[in-house]
């Protein structure tokens, strides 16, 4: 009898992104706009996309998603300042920062997420809290994000 064939194993494909925005300070952002993450430390698999802010799923599964937000303002009255992830429109999660006692104040969420082949993944700014909202950079708000595994 013939020995069996070794069993091939699949490798997984590999992603994972971790970019900040690198601009000193970006302040007035409207209702939902895109907060792009310009300064880009790592992207294997080319997924993340730093002039349109658009991590493009290219395998089904679930990723690791963290949302690092400093609002880089020191608010007076109202204070909370939010962000959002939205998967093609739709909110998966938020990040909010109080900066009524110091413009150093950030906040970090971590989140599993369960994503399609295709889905547009990206941060904006809500209809909470402060408007117009501020975003501090130098990569104190960040976006990271990496494939846990596949389906």
């Amino acid at each position: 009898m013939p020995p069996p064939k070794p069993l091939k194993r699949q490798i997984p494909e590999r992603i994972a992104f971790c970019a900040g925005q690198s601009a000193h300070h970006v302040d007035n952002l409207d209702v939902h706009q895109t907060i792009l993450f310009d300064e880009v430390f790592s992207n294997v698999g080319n997924a993340y996309n730093p002039n349109s802010g658009v991590f493009r799923v290219s395998v089904s599964g679930y990723y690791v998603m963290s949302l690092v937000y400093n609002a880089g303002v020191k608010t007076g009255g109202i204070t909370d300042r939010y962000l959002e992830v939205v998967s093609n429109g739709v909110k998966l999660g938020d990040v909010i920062v109080d900066s009524s006692s110091s413009p150093l104040a950030s906040a970090t969420k971590v989140w599993v997420f369960h994503l399609q082949r295709g889905t547009d993944v990206w941060v904006r700014t809500t209809t909470f809290g402060i408007s117009p909202n501020d975003v501090h950079g130098h990569s104190h708000t960040m976006l990271t994000g990496w494939l846990l595994y596949d389906d």
